[in-house]
């Protein structure tokens, strides 16, 4: 379970085996999924750019936007509906 930080609304979703391992493997907290080098959470904004340096490395363009965009164009690409992106994604992003 996740809460947006924007809407405050609870997702539910999937994980797999492999992604439960890494999780029951990993120093975090209760609700904390990834940590810094030094043992405490990221921040969204050290989150964004870890990702965007990581564009930058790569000689890419774009940012934590985009990687956050790709997986519901991806779904739209399928023919996905509004309420099956609303479920995925969430209903206010999917009205």
């Amino acid at each position: 379970m996740i809460r947006a930080t924007k809407s405050g609304e609870t997702a539910y979703f999937h994980v797999s085996e492999r992604q439960q391992r890494a999780l029951d493997a990993g120093l975090t907290g209760d609700l904390t999924y990834i940590i810094g080098a030094r043992g405490k959470p990221l921040s969204k904004e050290a989150i964004g750019n870890m990702i965007h340096e990581a564009y930058r490395e790569a000689g890419v363009a774009g940012g934590a936007y985009g990687v956050r965009k790709t997986r519901p164009t991806i779904e739209t690409g399928k023919d996905a509906s509004c309420a099956k992106l609303g479920a995925m994604f969430g209903s206010r992003m999917f009205g």
